[in-house]
Parts: C-alpha cells; structure tokens; sequence
C-alpha cells in the first residue's frame, strides 16, 4: 500500500488540540505517525532509520543535553516519539509549511520513510494546523484523503495562540529550535528579534488582533468548504467532548473510518488545560464575537 493512499488528517485552529488528539490516535496502534525524530532528523531522502531504537537514544541524550523534558509552550511530555506536524517538514523544505502541488514529493519522501522502519501495514495520520482551511486543496491531491477536524471554544484558542506566540519570542524554546528553522533563525538573530520583541511588548493588542484575525480567515474558509467534502470522508469533534469523553471520541473517530478498535486507554492523555485568558485577549473579547462567532455557533459553542 502507498503511503499516502487513504492518509487521515488531523486539521484544526492552531492550539485547538491537535497535539492531544494525535497523541490518542497514535497511541490506538492504528497508524503511522510523524514523529518529532523524524521531523529533526529529516535528510530529504526516503531513507527508513536502519536502527530506530538507537535514533531515539541519540535524541534523548540531545534532549537531556539541552535540559528538555516538555515542549516548554505546554506540558506535553517530549520524547523522540512525539507526535509532530508534518509542517516543519515542508517548511524546512520549501519555506512553507503548508501541503500543495509542489511540497506534496518531500511529504511523499518523509511518508515512505516512515512507513519503511515497520513492517506493519498501516495508515498514515499526519497533522498540521496551517492546512486547517486546505482540505479541498489537500483532496484533490490526494483523492484517499480522509479528515478529523478538532474544534474549540475561539476564546480559548486565541487566549493559547496570544501565550504561544508571546512565550515563544520572550525566551528561546531549545525544542522550537530543533524542529522549526524560521524560528531558529529569529532567535539567532539581532535586530529581527529585537523588533518582534519590542512589538509584542507596545503593541501587544495589534498581535491579538492580528491573531484574531487570522483564525477568522481561516474558520471562515472552513464554513465555506466543509460541506462539499464526502460526508464518509470527515467527522468533526469538539476539543471540550474529546476532554470529557476521551475513548468515546476516539471510538467515534476509528468507526467512521472502518478502523478496529484495538482498545487503547485514551483517559490517561487528558490534563487540565489552561483556562487563564490574557488581558490582552479578554480585552478584545468582543471582537472575538464579531470575528468568529458564526464559527463558534457552526460548532455549537454559545459564544
């Protein structure tokens, strides 16, 4: 089976819960993952690792070098084994981190590479929020293309993209280093990240507004195209539903696609997420309302 014959996407908001959903999905046995080895340690070729258990030992020893045990943007715990977006991948490639006609041959190559380390048939889950409006884009590319789409309450994911993105200039992340070479370069660099620093800092509302903005953008075009995806080809599922009733969720998902349920503990994922919004972002909450509250309605939420 090719690699990315009928591939499952896991598209959402950034800081929606695509993370936690990729780490249940992946931890169901189901699938081919993506991993934060293989996104730092991609050479551009079809390659598999010869030796996949010593891979992950050399990464843990450069993790604990760099004293890193999470992410640093959040709590979740980091091995050479974590689910990562295939994102960084192309972005590294082609400047772009997001799939079309000509970053689909790298994503083919770290997909092959992938499947290569195991001799088990299994499906490919990939996940990148940059892609989130994209889907149409991604079918016609891939006719085999299946989606889990991850929503969440707007507030709370401009108030995580807002701490994200503030954290993230304010101190430099060794892991982002690793695995996102843009951000690499601005952290290394002098009046670049002097400037992003200094316009979070005076202007911290513009980054809001601006973040506010690109969510619209992006949860706009998914209203519009959702509906002309083959209904057997999609499910939605709510970040908040996913927190409550894990293994019911995953249930849900592996069902609409014919997958087995190898009855996995998917509860042992779910932590309390952050609920703190920044004064930055309550402050815009009514623009918040104006900007995605068809979205949020679309969903279910009561914004």
């Amino acid at each position: 089976m090719n690699a990315l014959s009928s591939p499952v996407f896991i598209l959402g908001l950034h800081r929606s819960g695509t993370t936690l959903l990729y780490q249940m999905l992946a931890a169901s046995g189901c699938f081919h993952v993506v991993t934060a080895r293989h996104v730092i340690q991609f050479d551009g070729t079809a390659r598999a690792a010869s030796n996949p258990r010593g891979e992950d030992e050399k990464l843990t020893s450069r993790f604990a070098r760099l004293g890193l045990t999470t992410r640093l943007v959040d709590d979740v715990n980091l091995t050479p084994n974590l689910p990562e977006e295939y994102g960084f991948v192309l972005e590294a490639a082609w400047g772009r981190p997001t799939l079309d006609r000509r970053t689909l041959p790298t994503l083919v190559t770290l997909c092959e590479g992938i499947a290569g380390e195991s001799r088990d048939v299994k499906l490919m889950l990939l996940k990148n929020p940059w892609d989130f409006s994209r889907f149409r884009a991604i079918r016609k590319l891939l006719p085999g293309a299946r989606f889990v789409f991850i929503h969440r309450r707007p507030l709370h994911v401009v108030a995580s993209m807002y701490r994200l993105l503030t954290d993230a200039l304010s101190r430099r992340n060794e892991y982002l280093c690793l695995i996102n070479r843009r951000y690499s370069d601005l952290m290394n660099s002098e009046f670049p990240l002097r400037t992003a620093r200094w316009f979070c800092d005076r202007r911290s509302s513009w980054v809001a507004a601006g973040l506010i903005a690109f969510a619209g953008f992006q949860s706009d075009r998914y209203l519009r195209d959702r509906s002309r995806l083959p209904p057997e080809s999609a499910i939605d599922i709510r970040f908040e539903d996913l927190c409550r009733r894990p293994d019911d969720v995953i249930k849900a998902i592996l069902r609409r696609f014919g997958i087995k349920d190898r009855g996995a503990d998917s509860s042992r994922w779910i932590k309390s997420p952050r609920r703190e919004i920044p004064t930055e972002v309550a402050a815009l909450s009514h623009q918040i309302e104006r900007r995605l509250g068809r979205y949020a309605a679309a969903l279910g939420y009561d914004i």
